[in-house]
């Protein structure tokens, strides 16, 4: 190869690069597979299995860097990640996992579906049975829902379809009644103790 070739040959990427285009890879993959899940019409627990290998991909995701600050992260919603590793994990029955992944997914402040990010949190904390904290995050939810913005707007009409008359509505459904809140309140903190046990936690 002469000194012009060499010159003006492809700079090879470095192992942090490779990295980080096969956690975009990975990503890509597991969204594919979830959405898929979300919207087949097979058995539950069909759509579980599909869930799980979405999982293994966010995992891959997520190790190989793609939250990581990097100048090639421009543009890219890194709540994201965590919001579809947490809607997996949830509905896996990992509680406690998918409720850490809601948090990293609001700490990093979601760019759409900002209300659901907060109604999918709180439905974790009330199966964690944190109803303190599941009253909080669904009114947060409602509050955001109800802003003018083309995030809200999108949402809305997604519930229209669904049958709903806005995404407010589809949260203020969830509201408990009173009764439902002073009865709760009154639930011993050793039965609760006693019940959190029982959640599955992920190996390793």
């Amino acid at each position: 190869m002469n000194w012009f070739a060499k010159l003006f040959r492809p700079k090879l990427l470095s192992q942090s690069d490779r990295n980080f285009f096969d956690a975009c890879k990975a990503f890509a993959t597991g969204e594919e597979i979830f959405k898929g899940a979300v919207l087949s019409k097979d058995s539950w627990e069909s759509a579980l299995n599909k869930k799980e290998k979405a999982l293994e991909f966010f995992d891959e995701a997520i190790k190989k860097g793609l939250v990581e600050p990097s100048v090639f992260h421009h543009g890219f919603d890194e709540s994201e990640v965590f919001l579809l590793r947490g809607s997996c994990l949830d509905d896996l029955g990992f509680y406690f996992e998918a409720l850490e992944d809601f948090n990293r997914a609001i700490e990093r402040k979601p760019r759409k579906g900002i209300a659901d990010n907060y109604f999918r949190r709180g439905m974790v904390k009330k199966s964690l049975f944190d109803f303190e904290g599941y009253l909080a995050d669904l009114n947060e939810a409602i509050r955001i829902s109800k802003l003018d913005n083309d995030d809200n707007k999108y949402w809305n009409d997604g519930y229209l379809k669904r049958g709903f008359a806005s995404q407010t509505a589809f949260y203020e459904m969830w509201l408990p009644t009173e009764a439902e809140i002073s009865y709760r309140r009154t639930i011993p903190r050793k039965m609760i103790e006693e019940d959190l046990k029982k959640i599955k936690r992920r190996e390793g």
